[in-house]
């Protein structure tokens, strides 16, 4: 049985590479520590306020291509 970070990883596959990086960098995937929006601005060169934009917009497609799969992620 597929654990919920085993889905999530999976659906991020669909991503494009930026938008796939932020969502990892802000909830601490890859065994790494969870960032903040301007962290991540300054580890790509980003505004805080473009990574957030970033960000939503990935987890807009996710919702909208795996929301099924990714239903009690979503809740959070």
């Amino acid at each position: 049985e597929a654990t919920l970070t085993d889905t999530v990883m999976e659906c991020l596959e669909s991503l494009d590479e930026r938008e796939k990086r932020i969502i990892r960098c802000y909830y601490g995937f890859d065994g790494r520590s969870p960032m903040t929006l301007e962290q991540i601005g300054h580890e790509f060169g980003l505004t805080r306020e473009r990574i957030r934009q970033l960000r939503d917009r990935g987890l807009k497609e996710l919702r909208i291509k795996h929301g099924d799969k990714l239903s009690e992620f979503s809740k959070n």
